[in-house]
């Protein structure tokens, strides 16, 4: 196997872990469950959200193909699933990324240290948790 192919494969792999005061029942610092896969040829990065039952908080990663660094760049509400992933090349010489989040909340009853804090705050701010959020970054690909 080449090793570009290795080191992508063991640089992304995660392991269930006991969970943690937070709940997480795999590594925060590591991609668990994806879900959406995007790349962007300009940045030479592949973006790759999460559709977690493993972490809190679900996460957006870049991955650099070049340098083979992983880099967590967006986290969504504790419950939420990161979702709709695009990467947009070359407009006006920017690269959109573009993300959003669903169902904030699902799955933090079952960690009460986090839900007595959190949920109220989900509740307000996201319509009963029925709420989600549309979000882009907008990189100039000259300085990237």
């Amino acid at each position: 196997m080449p090793i570009g192919e290795g080191i992508f494969y063991i640089q992304l792999i995660n392991l269930y872990i006991k969970a943690d005061a937070l709940g997480n029942k795999s590594n925060p610092d590591k991609i668990s469950c994806p879900d959406n896969l995007k790349f962007s040829e300009n940045l030479r990065t592949l973006f790759i959200g999460e559709d977690s039952g493993t972490h809190i908080n679900n996460f957006l990663w870049a991955y650099d193909v070049d340098t083979s660094k992983l880099t967590r760049i967006l986290s969504t509400p504790a419950g939420a699933e990161s979702t709709g992933l695009h990467a947009v090349d070359e407009v006006n010489g920017f690269t959109y990324v573009m993300s959003n989040f669903q169902h904030p909340g699902e799955g933090v009853e079952d960690v009460p240290a986090v839900a007595e804090q959190v949920m109220p705050l989900l509740k307000r701010n996201y319509k009963n948790n029925f709420g989600a959020a549309v979000g882009y970054l907008g990189l100039n690909v000259e300085n990237a």
